[in-house]
């Protein structure tokens, strides 16, 4: 993304007319050390403050690393817990985050748990098994009204009376003026996510081939898709001729200005482009998912073998069973 930005991929982006596009396309830096300097100034800001001017979606990868330590901590104190306490720990969890108002990441992390081990609790899944109208008429209630919660609008929840109504309720239950989008994303999906848990069919049909991989590839999809909108899809929408500037009176001056903003070609094109789009993204993060992915995961094991001390090398090595928790014969 550096290096596509300081050779001018941008460019297009920048001079269209789309707002989305100008304000997440920087320009080229004006030298070499200016361009550097960026990079290590953006690498270090997309891990402390949740920033990125070359890929503003990278700021997530923050509260992503925070969310993964708290789940293993969380895991590691309770280790020894029995599991059935450890769903409790981590309802408390959920509940604790939404009190606070972290309610777009964290809230989602011990939620994420608590249903794992819900689904490895062998007394809760005897209990559904026994009953048959658990499992044929709450999911669908319970779909209902998580794609009813997650379909509330980032803006203009006043337009709609459902999403009015959702609005007017958030009032009462959001005690710390969080997020209110993101939270009744997370909350509808949350709803969801028990719904599939609780329906065979719907989890037949979700391990469909297809659409595990499709969702194998769906972080891939999500580091890339940005750059690749921003450069591909800008080209095939708003052609590859940068406009001129032109002069304007700037505090008496006349100086050279970025002119109006490109038009796109209009919705044919965008009939026509967006599906190869779609193609070009699953295609370049497939190849991703098979090739970096696995790349990035030998680099992480050469780091672990070489910080680990020798007993801990002779321990890890050693049979199934045998790690540094295992209990003696």
């Amino acid at each position: 993304m550096w290096v596509l930005s300081n050779l001018g991929a941008y460019e297009i982006a920048n001079a269209s007319d789309s707002y989305w596009l100008i304000t997440t396309s920087p320009a080229r830096r004006h030298s070499l050390g200016e361009a550097v300097h960026s990079l290590f100034r953006e690498i270090m800001v997309t891990w402390t403050l949740l920033q990125n001017n070359y890929d503003p979606n990278q700021w997530t990868l923050q509260p992503l690393l925070k969310g993964s330590m708290m789940v293993y901590m969380l895991i590691f104190g309770t280790i020894y817990m029995q599991q059935k306490y450890r769903m409790v720990m981590s309802l408390a969890f959920y509940v604790y985050f939404f009190l606070c108002g972290e309610v777009t990441f964290n809230m989602q992390f011990f939620f994420g748990m608590f249903l794992s081990d819900l689904s490895n609790h062998q007394p809760s899944l005897d209990f559904i098994n026994s009953r048959i109208w658990i499992r044929r008429f709450v999911p669908p209630i319970l779909m209902f009204i998580g794609l009813w919660i997650a379909s509330y609008p980032e803006d203009h929840a006043d337009w709609a009376a459902w999403s009015l109504q959702l609005k007017t309720l958030s009032t009462y239950i959001l005690v710390l003026k969080q997020d209110t989008p993101r939270f009744f994303t997370g909350l509808g999906m949350d709803f969801i996510c028990v719904a599939i848990f609780l329906s065979p069919s719907l989890k037949d049909w979700l391990s469909s081939k297809y659409l595990l991989w499709l969702g194998k590839n769906s972080f891939a999809v999500y580091l890339i898709h940005g750059t690749l909108i921003r450069t591909v899809l800008a080209w095939c929408m708003y052609g590859i001729t940068i406009p001129d500037k032109v002069e304007k009176e700037v505090d008496g001056k006349m100086e050279l200005v970025k002119g109006p903003g490109l038009k796109h070609r209009g919705y044919l094109a965008m009939s026509i482009f967006i599906p190869l789009f779609f193609v070009l993204l699953y295609t370049l993060a497939n190849l991703w998912t098979a090739h970096v992915d696995p790349l990035c995961a030998r680099w992480t094991a050469a780091f672990e073998r070489a910080t680990l001390n020798e007993s801990e090398k002779t321990t890890s090595s050693g049979p199934a069973g045998q790690g540094l928790l295992s209990q003696p014969a």
